[in-house]
């Protein structure tokens, strides 16, 4: 698997105080097995439902934290970004669509309790709401 070096700036620093993380992100089974082309396909199917799920609740908090903002161009930042999210769903709907899988069935999936879907977005939903803060998808 080829990694690209980015190593300048902020996302450089980030990655760099993280290395060991990303490390065992980048050789986790489940993106290597999705870089060759081995990811068993209800593997696929269920990773794309469980992310479906969660870009609706990430985009709840951006909508959440235009709210909060004090400004025209803060607002349309975030508004941008939370649009950013949603113009990404239906690449994840056309995906499951090739399996018979409609938008209202993968609505209807069970989110994952651990270790991802619930826990993150119940933080970054509290974050948005207690705090004022501003992150990039």
């Amino acid at each position: 698997m080829i990694v690209p070096a980015f190593s300048q700036g902020l996302y450089g620093r980030l990655r760099q105080l993280a290395a060991a993380d990303w490390q065992r992100y980048v050789a986790h089974p489940f993106v290597q097995q999705l870089a060759s082309g081995t990811l068993a396909e209800n593997a696929f199917r269920r990773y794309l439902t469980q992310d479906y799920l969660f870009l609706i609740h990430f985009a709840r908090s951006y909508a959440l934290l235009v709210s909060k903002l004090r400004t025209l161009p803060e607002m349309r930042a975030a508004a941008a970004s939370m649009n950013a999210i949603l113009n990404e769903l239906p690449l994840h709907v056309g995906y499951c669509a090739q399996w018979g899988i409609s938008e209202p069935e993968m609505a209807a999936q069970p989110e994952a309790p651990k270790p991802s879907t619930i826990p993150a977005m119940c933080w970054i939903l509290a974050t948005r709401v207690t705090r004022w803060i501003c992150w990039s998808p």
